[in-house]
């Protein structure tokens, strides 16, 4: 995972390549849904082949038609929100006529979505089982009432999770109907388990810009342009900022975030996390990337 998103290697990689790299793989060895059940508007249950679909894809998946289902996988897409995804992309060439599948458009789309799905759980499989994990995790605390909040490794900044339930109020005036969100006490927990591993994981780039720039201002730098993930120094300090930002992601990575979060947000789960780890990371690695 971690040399597919280049944060070892010398050899610059390219994720979206390689997720659809593997479902050109699959779909040359046939291993896809062969027939898809689904109902209609009428609720007639109605089955279809996807064979002659696969065929046309076989050797054409490019990097766009798996870039969106990849880069929101860390976001906790959900699998409908990755269907309607590659649907949108396949709309998109189809209005300007670069439709080469045969069949129907949204059918492709799910066959798509399912291949997408196992080639990225495949090539970054860590990050897939450190979300379910934060999905188990925030799904107990919540089942108790209780809500997220926790401290960051080195900068100890402080992070609340803590989202409501609504109620709607429909309010109808002279120029249109208006819909009014009024939060209540009550914590909204499908919310609360979907959110926790996006918030998690920014949380965590918080606190790695936060060291980087402090370990910069130590260098002399006093010019930043800075967004979340995004860092920007002037051109002679590019060479410290290589330097000082792999420093910070070992120290920060050496702390464990993962277990300091269980310890502090639900420490029943603690030999659960030592379970779940993979690592197979040798985080010094970083420093040569």
């Amino acid at each position: 995972g971690a040399r597919a998103v280049n944060v070892i290697g010398n050899t610059r990689n390219d994720i979206y390549r390689e997720v659809a790299d593997k479902v050109n793989g699959y779909l040359r060895a046939g291993e896809y849904e062969k027939i898809v059940t689904y109902k209609t508007s009428d609720g007639l249950t109605r089955e279809e082949s996807t064979v002659a679909i696969a065929d046309s894809f076989k050797g054409k998946v490019t990097r766009k038609l798996t870039k969106r289902n990849t880069m929101t996988q860390p976001y906790s897409v959900t699998r409908y929100g990755m269907y309607q995804q590659v649907l949108a992309d396949l709309r998109e060439m189809e209005a300007h006529n670069k439709k080469f599948w045969v069949g129907e458009t949204w059918l492709a789309a799910k066959i798509l979505t399912t291949l997408n799905d196992r080639a990225i759980a495949e090539t970054v499989k860590g990050a897939r089982v450190g979300q379910l994990f934060l999905k188990e995790v925030t799904a107990d605390v919540v089942k108790r009432g209780e809500w997220i909040f926790y401290t960051t490794p080195v900068t100890n900044f402080p992070v609340l999770q803590k989202i409501h339930k609504s109620i709607a109020e429909r309010i109808t005036t002279p120029i249109g109907k208006l819909t009014m969100r009024k939060y209540i006490e009550e914590i909204n927990p499908q919310k609360m388990v979907s959110g926790i591993a996006p918030n998690f994981i920014h949380s965590l780039d918080a606190a790695l810009l936060a060291m980087t720039v402090d370990k910069l201002e130590q260098d002399g730098c006093k010019d930043y342009h800075l967004i979340h993930d995004s860092y920007g120094v002037p051109i002679n300090q590019v060479v410290n900022l290589n330097k000082r930002i792999r420093e910070s992601y070992i120290e920060l990575f050496k702390k464990e975030p993962l277990q300091q979060f269980i310890k502090q947000v639900n420490p029943s789960f603690e030999d659960r996390a030592a379970e779940v780890m993979i690592n197979t990371l040798d985080i010094e690695e970083v420093m040569n990337s």
